[in-house]
C-alpha cells in the first residue's frame, strides 16, 4: 500500500508519542550502501572526514547507522517528537561519533544555515524522498552536494507493493514513487547506479552523481 495525502508534523508528532516506526536498518543495507556509495571509501582511503545530511531522519536510525559508519551526519525532521527520541536514543548508540538533529520542513521553511553550498558529501533520504517536493529538494541538493557528493536514496516501488495487513491506527503504511517517478528522477546526473534492497525489487535504492540541469516532473 502507498499513501497518496502527505501528512502534517502534527499527525508525525502523534504517530511517534504512540511508537510509530518504520523499517529498521539491516547489515546487508549498511553493506551495500558502503559498497556503492564511493564517497565512503574514498574518504575513508585518504583518512579525511565525510559529512552527511539525512533529510526525513524520523528517530534517526539511519542517522545513527551512517554514524557508525564514522561519518559526520546530520538529521533533519519536522517532527519535534521524532527528533526527541532520536537525540535519547542517539546517547546510547556505539559509536565514536555521534549524530546531531535539526528541526526543519524541508518544503516550506528556508534552508538551515548549516547546509552551506558546496560542502555536503553525502545526502540520503531513507523511506522519505517520496514526501517532499522533489522538484525543488533536488535544486536545493545540487546547491549542497561538494564536487563528488552523492545523493542517495532508498524508496518504496509502488508497483510492486504488496497488499498491507490488516494495520492499526499508529502503524503507517509507506509512500513510495512509481516507475516513472523513478526514471525522472536518475535524469540530471551524469552518474546513476541503483540496487535493490529485496529480491521482490519492493524497495529500491539509487546513487545519483555529478548533476547536471535537469528538472522532475
Amino acid at each position: 500500500m502507498i499513501v497518496q495525502e502527505q501528512r502534517t508534523a502534527r499527525h508525525w508528532d502523534l504517530a511517534y508519542r504512540h511508537g510509530t516506526v518504520f523499517e529498521q536498518v539491516t547489515d546487508a543495507e549498511q553493506q551495500m550502501f558502503a559498497t556503492f556509495v564511493r564517497t565512503i571509501r574514498e574518504a575513508q582511503d585518504m583518512r579525511v572526514g565525510c559529512r552527511a545530511v539525512d533529510i526525513g531522519c524520523g528517530t534517526g536510525e539511519w542517522t545513527r547507522a551512517l554514524a557508525a559508519m564514522g561519518i559526520d551526519v546530520r538529521g533533519f525532521d519536522f517532527s519535534a517528537v521524532a527528533l526527541s527520541k532520536a537525540r535519547k536514543l542517539s546517547l546510547g548508540a556505539r559509536s565514536d561519533r555521534q549524530p546531531s538533529y535539526e528541526l526543519w520542513d524541508v518544503n516550506t521553511d528556508p534552508i538551515p544555515t548549516s547546509l552551506v553550498p558546496g560542502t555536503i558529501d553525502i545526502v540520503t533520504c531513507r523511506l522519505s524522498l517520496s514526501y517532499l517536493d522533489v522538484a525543488r529538494f533536488l535544486t536545493d541538493v545540487r546547491r549542497w552536494l561538494a564536487p563528488e557528493g552523492v545523493l542517495h536514496v532508498v524508496t518504496k516501488v509502488a508497483e510492486k507493493q504488496p497488499e498491507p495487513p490488516e494495520m492499526g491506527p499508529y502503524v503507517l503504511p509507506h509512500r513510495g514513487l512509481d516507475e516513472r517517478q523513478l526514471k525522472a528522477l536518475c535524469q540530471g546526473w551524469r552518474s546513476v547506479d541503483g540496487y535493490k534492497l529485496d529480491p521482490q525489487g519492493e524497495t529500491t535504492a539509487l546513487v545519483l552523481q555529478h548533476p547536471v540541469d535537469a528538472s522532475f516532473p
